[in-house]
Formats: structure tokens, C-alpha cells, sequence
């Protein structure tokens, strides 16, 4: 065994240093994307958890949403019966008022009328107490 073999043998076994080395190395790697993949599944749990309650925030929101529609379309329907009745009310109170002035001006171009309007003029300028000592009678 001469030179040759030794320069072989050191060869070799540098050769196996090296693969020895490359496998611990590539171990490692194995190792860490081992890690990195229990941790992306765990992270993607994660967010599936969180769009899931993302989701049922938002579906919430809207069913909260969709309430508070409805109340104001209620309330709008309440207020706008509500002015209904009240400008029927108020046109009701007109009439009456047009046919109280109507029989006012009625009563006012009446013959009784304009016959005791000098009996009312002289009412109106006795004085209190005589005109309560004519009433009692």
C-alpha cells in the first residue's frame, strides 16, 4: 500500500466528511421545513379561524343592520300615518272655521243684526256696574 492507497483512503474520507456533513446539514433543513410546515398548517387554522369569525361578525352586522332598517322604515310609517291624521285633522278644522265664518258674515248681514246694532253700540258705552245692575234686573 503506497502513497497511492493513502491519497485514496485520506480521498475517501474527506469525501465522507463532506456527504457526512452534507447529511447533517440536510437533516437540519428537513428538520426546520418540518417546523416551518407544522407552523404555515397551524397558522392557516389560524386564519380560517379568523374568517369564519370574520364572517359571522359581518353576517351580524347585518342582521343588526337590517333590523335597524326595518325599525326606521317602521317609525317613517308611524310618522307619516301620524301627519296624515293630523292634516285631516287640520283640514277638518278649516271647514269648520270657513263655515263659522260663513255663518259669521251671515249673522252680520242679518236684519236682527243691523236692528239691534244701535242697542249694542248704547250697551257698550253704559258702564260696567249699570250694565250689571240691568242685567240682574
Amino acid at each position: 500500500m503506497g502513497r497511492v492507497d493513502n491519497l485514496a483512503l485520506t480521498q475517501e474520507r474527506r469525501v465522507r466528511a463532506a456527504a457526512a456533513r452534507r447529511m447533517a446539514m440536510l437533516r437540519e433543513e428537513s428538520t426546520r421545513l418540518r417546523d416551518e410546515a407544522v407552523w404555515l398548517r397551524n397558522e392557516v387554522t389560524r386564519l380560517h379561524a379568523e374568517i369564519d369569525r370574520q364572517r359571522d361578525y359581518i353576517a351580524a352586522q347585518a342582521f343588526a343592520e337590517q333590523e335597524e332598517r326595518q325599525e326606521a322604515k317602521r317609525q317613517i310609517q308611524e310618522v307619516t300615518a301620524a301627519l296624515r291624521a293630523m292634516t285631516a285633522g287640520r283640514d277638518r278644522m278649516e271647514e269648520a272655521w270657513r263655515m263659522s265664518a260663513a255663518e259669521h258674515q251671515r249673522l252680520l248681514r242679518s236684519t236682527t243684526w243691523r236692528l239691534t246694532a244701535p242697542l249694542r253700540w248704547a250697551m257698550g258705552h253704559v258702564p260696567p256696574p249699570v250694565r250689571r245692575l240691568l242685567k240682574r234686573g
